[in-house]
């Protein structure tokens, strides 16, 4: 009776597929209203005898209003989480976790084209040379990226904040490793004794296993060490290192070896595994089940592989440096980072991880 109909409700459903959750739910209540008057329509209009002509224009025109207050909605909606930086002008150095760097890149580019007179540089040098920029630049203004807290500053003037978690994950080469060591569940992935055992005494594990971690003063060795092993273990230099744990000194370069090297297993941020097809999670065994480094285990307390993201400045921060970190921290940017394995503190709250940022 009313064909428009149709047409409208396929809109719509592209409309939810596409669109934030806000969105999703704004449009969710008007296909419930939809539903509602076309129905209290067909039914007035079987009791009344109308012309066609009549019945057929007034149909169109209350779903025109609808349309238009859908379209209304979802661009409120949308407005609500499209990112908004204050544009400062200048220059600044964001150096550090290899970890971090590929989230704080994604932030960067798109700071940079809503402001084309700012200059965000991403300095992938590691955790443990961070600080020793932070120290000793003189020209552009440095902020550190730090998995965790460092171990010291160099001086009292240098100003911590987190900013969020991120996610890391034990991972193997899972093309000559037991297949049930990358499935999640009842009976799958390892437990920590069981990886303690692959990183403290190699040779004598049951499996095969190529042992590959990251430099001494890295922020994800630190944070595997805490808290998968409980405890540090001994690495014997450069890869590779027969019988011995060898180190790689970045994400990247770690995630290469274990996709080239057999039996190989060793621990990253996982964002980047899609581009190493031979590289998997290995999901980390609590009580005999395994559970996979997501958002959501980690939000419900249930695996415990992360750190703390915390930047730090040489002073409180001021212009550019500023900015970017607010819109780094803002919640229109937490929303465009939740399918990454970094979860920010405006998205901690009431969360099992809301003590990791302890300035909120």
């Amino acid at each position: 009776m009313y064909p428009g109909a149709d047409g409208i409700l396929a809109t719509l459903n592209a409309v939810i597929n596409s669109n934030g959750l806000l969105s999703a739910l704004f449009v969710a209540l008007v296909v419930a209203v939809i539903g509602g008057v076309i129905g209290g329509l067909r039914r007035r209009h079987e009791r009344a005898r109308y012309p066609a002509r009549f019945r057929a224009g007034l149909a169109v025109v209350v779903m025109l209003a609808l349309v238009f207050g859908v379209a209304g909605g979802v661009a409120l909606a949308n407005r609500a989480l499209t990112p908004a930086p204050t544009c400062a002008q200048g220059k600044v150095d964001f150096d550090g976790s290899t970890a971090f760097a590929p989230i704080m890149n994604e932030v960067a580019t798109e700071y940079q084209q809503d402001c084309p007179e700012a200059q965000v540089t991403i300095n992938a040098v590691g955790s443990a040379e961070d600080l020793a920029e932070l120290a000793h630049r003189n020209n552009t203004p440095v902020v550190a990226m730090s998995d965790g807290l460092p171990q010291s500053l160099p001086g009292p003037q240098y100003v911590g904040m987190p900013v969020g978690v991120i996610i890391f994950a034990v991972v193997g080469n899972r093309e000559s490793l037991p297949p049930n060591l990358f499935t999640p569940g009842y009976g799958g992935g390892m437990s920590p004794g069981q990886i303690a055992q692959v990183f403290e005494h190699p040779v004598s594990a049951r499996v095969e296993f190529v042992p590959v971690g990251r430099p001494l003063g890295s922020g994800t060795r630190t944070e595997f060490s805490r808290d998968v092993l409980h405890s540090q273990y001994a690495s014997a230099g450069s890869c590779p290192r027969p019988g011995r744990v060898c180190d790689e000194a970045t994400t990247l370069g770690l995630l290469t070896y274990v996709n080239d090297t057999k039996h190989a297993i060793g621990y990253a941020e996982d964002d980047a595994l899609p581009f190493f097809p031979s590289v998997a999670a290995i999901p980390i065994s609590i009580d005999g089940i395994g559970y996979e480094p997501t958002r959501l285990n980690t939000l419900n307390g249930d695996y415990s592989f992360y750190a703390t993201e915390y930047l730090y400045t040489n002073g409180i921060p001021g212009g550019l440096e500023a900015d970017v970190i607010d819109f780094l921290m803002s919640k229109a940017v937490a929303a465009q980072l939740r399918d990454t394995s970094f979860i920010s503190c405006s998205d901690l709250h009431r969360s099992n991880l809301s003590s990791a940022c302890p300035a909120n």
